[in-house]
């Protein structure tokens, strides 16, 4: 995504393009790669999803179970995630992705993932969050989606806010395994279900303008509930 390239060189913008708002550089820089993500969380004492980038077959199949999930290092928006059922698979697979090869556990189920977009400070804290539940498309951006208000949940994201500091627009998706709440990935930039949020009051382009514009704190959002679907739709105006 343009956000790596954009953080690489922010150091080299001037002028107006000194204006581009960036999260933090440490956040964007473990975010682009999963592995990265996992020891960093690991190593912060926070649960997190089991995963390898080396190792056998029978080995992984071992600690994984049958199937596991196969997810390429570097990718967005849920690409090129393979379900391995097989020996087959998995060498097919690791021989393809070479040292973007990562795979992980399977745990809770498509009905309790959850995408939470908050407004970071940049001091551990944020001015506000939204939450959803949520369906993913096949493409791996949401469908539908649900707000929620649910306390553990609040709670995780209170303490990543805290470890990551993110500055401006982030995004957390988790899934809910046993009672926790597990992170897949974070998005530090505005991410696909933008406009979601946005419908239900959550603006963050208003919150960027008002927090790195007019340098103030982002008013208070009236944040609403409900549910969305989002879907395609042919319009045909026939002469």
């Amino acid at each position: 995504p343009e956000i790596y390239r954009l953080s690489d060189g922010r150091e080299h913008f001037k002028g107006d393009f000194s204006k581009i708002i960036l999260n933090n550089k440490a956040l964007i820089d473990i975010s682009r790669d999963k592995w990265r993500l996992y020891e960093y969380l690991r190593q912060h004492s926070v649960r997190s999803i089991r995963t390898f980038v080396t190792g056998e077959y029978d080995l992984i199949a071992r600690e994984l179970n049958l199937p596991f999930l196969l997810k390429p290092r570097r990718s967005s928006a849920s690409k090129g995630i393979v379900t391995v059922e097989c020996r087959e698979d998995f060498d097919y697979w690791k021989k393809k992705l070479g040292d973007n090869f990562m795979v992980q556990e399977i745990i809770g189920d498509d009905e309790h993932e959850y995408t939470v977009g908050v407004f970071g400070l940049g001091d551990g804290t944020f001015s506000q969050s939204i939450a959803f539940s949520r369906k993913l498309s096949r493409e791996g951006s949401t469908v539908k989606a649900r707000t929620v208000d649910i306390a553990a949940l609040d709670e995780e994201v209170r303490r990543l806010t805290a470890l990551f500091k993110p500055v401006g627009p982030t995004n957390f998706q988790f899934r809910r395994h046993q009672e926790d709440y597990l992170l897949l990935e974070v998005n530090p930039r505005f991410s696909s279900s933008l406009s979601l949020r946005t419908a239900f009051g959550f603006n963050e382009p208003e919150m960027c303008i008002e927090y790195f514009g007019e340098k103030r704190m982002p008013r208070p959002a009236s944040i609403t509930e409900g549910t969305a679907v989002r879907y395609i739709e042919d319009v045909v105006n026939r002469a």
